[in-house]
C-alpha cells in the first residue's frame, strides 16, 4: 500500500514522529531490528514524570518497530511515562509532546474504552480533547488504534461486558483511529479486507460509535449514521 509513496522519494524525511508510551521495552531489539532491516533511525527518549517503569513490554517494543520500517527516513522521538499513573501520565505525556511542538505526527496505540476512563478517571477525557484541538492547531496528526475487541472495546477489560463500546481516545474527534486489516494477496494493489479473526477473544479491529462525543460535522457523511445511533 505503501509503493507508490516510496517510489514517489517519500519516506519520512522531514518528519518527525512522536510516539506516546507508558511502558519499557528492550533497547538491545530495537538495535537488532535495525540492523537486520538495514535502518539507522536515531530513536531519542523523553521521559515524563520519571519515565516508565518496570519490566520491558511488546507494546512500545511494536510502536518503535512499525515507525521504523515505514518511515525509515523520519526523525523518532519516544517518549516514556509510567503506566501505573495512567491519568496523570497521560496528560502529561501528551501535554508535553503538544506543547515542544516538534513533532508533525503523534501516534498511540494505548487505548481504554470510554465508560472505564470515565470511571476510573474522570475528566481524562475531556482534558485530552483540549489537548488535540491544541494538537491540530498546531498542524499535529494524531493518531490513535482503534483497539482489538471489535465492537464491544470494553470487553478488553471484563469478558462479560457484551455491549457496543468504542476506545479512548481513538474516539475523540481530533484523532484519527487507525484500525487493523489483513492481506489477502499482496498485489500491487494489494487486498486486503478488516482484521476480524474470529477464533480469538480479542482478534478485531475496533470500531463503533462513541458515548461521550457528538458526532462531528465532518463526519456527518455516508457510513456516519446507523440504525445503532440517534443520528447526532
Amino acid at each position: 500500500a505503501l509503493s507508490g509513496l516510496y517510489a514517489g522519494g517519500h519516506a519520512g524525511a522531514g518528519t518527525t514522529i512522536a510516539l506516546f508510551e507508558l511502558e519499557r521495552w528492550p533497547a538491545a531489539d530495537i538495535r537488532a531490528f535495525q540492523t537486520c532491516y538495514r535502518t539507522a533511525v536515531p530513536v531519542r527518549v523523553i521521559k515524563v514524570d520519571g519515565g516508565a517503569t518496570g519490566k520491558p513490554d511488546v507494546e512500545p517494543t511494536l510502536d518503535i518497530e512499525t515507525a521504523l520500517a515505514l518511515a525509515p527516513q523520519a526523525s523518532l522521538v519516544v517518549y516514556s511515562a509510567p503506566l501505573a499513573s495512567y491519568g496523570r501520565s497521560t496528560i502529561d505525556e501528551y501535554t508535553q509532546i503538544v506543547d515542544l511542538r516538534e513533532a508533525q505526527v503523534l501516534s498511540t496505540s494505548y487505548v481504554l474504552c470510554e465508560r472505564d476512563v470515565s470511571q476510573l478517571v474522570p475528566g481524562l477525557i475531556a482534558s485530552e480533547n483540549t489537548i488535540f484541538q491544541q494538537a491540530a492547531a498546531e498542524g499535529i496528526t494524531v493518531f490513535a488504534a482503534a483497539g482489538d475487541s471489535g465492537s464491544e472495546a470494553c470487553s478488553r477489560t471484563n469478558p462479560a461486558r457484551k455491549e457496543l463500546s468504542v476506545n479512548d481516545p481513538a474516539s475523540q474527534p481530533f484523532v484519527t483511529s487507525v484500525g487493523g486489516t489483513s492481506l489477502t494477496a499482496l498485489g500491487p494493489p494489494p487486498a486486503e479486507h478488516v482484521w476480524n479473526d474470529r477464533s480469538k477473544a480479542h482478534g478485531a479491529g475496533g470500531g463503533g460509535i462513541s458515548g461521550v462525543w457528538r458526532m462531528p460535522s465532518w463526519q456527518a457523511g455516508r457510513g456516519g449514521i446507523s440504525r445503532y445511533s440517534s443520528g447526532r
